[in-house]
């Protein structure tokens, strides 16, 4: 009887992650495919999910022509610690996002965005032309 009892609370532990992990989706409005120098890039990220929030999110362009390289990343921790023993509500939070294209320090070409959260990525291609 004992081993059912930890069994089931195996199960409904387990059940309660995936629950919080596959619950969680990432919009991403406003993004172009294409900027040019003096461009802002620009857009939000809208994130929806089942648990305790967003605690930290990051932002990369990864260059698809300079491997290395990149443009205005941002990685943020907003001070709030996830934490599973609260009751797990339903959140929605609209990140937004912004750098301006420079010539000085970014290069032309292709480039991969890459929004992580929770566990979470969202990629789209974006090209930097002249």
């Amino acid at each position: 009887m004992r081993n059912l009892v930890y069994f089931i609370i195996i199960i409904a532990v387990s059940a309660y992650f995936a629950a919080t992990y596959y619950a969680t989706t990432i919009t991403i409005e406003g993004l172009e495919s294409e900027y040019h120098y003096g461009d802002e890039i620009k857009f939000a990220a809208t994130v929806r999910g089942f648990g305790d929030a967003v605690p930290a999110y990051g932002v990369e362009f990864q260059s698809l022509d300079y491997p290395g390289m990149g443009i205005g990343g941002n990685n943020v921790m907003d001070g709030t610690s996830t934490t599973y023993l609260n009751f797990p509500l339903p959140f929605d939070k609209t990140i937004n996002y912004s750098h301006i294209v420079n010539s000085q320090d970014d290069k032309l070409g292709q480039y991969i965005m890459e929004f992580r959260t929770l566990g979470h990525t969202v990629e789209q291609k974006v090209t930097l032309v002249s």
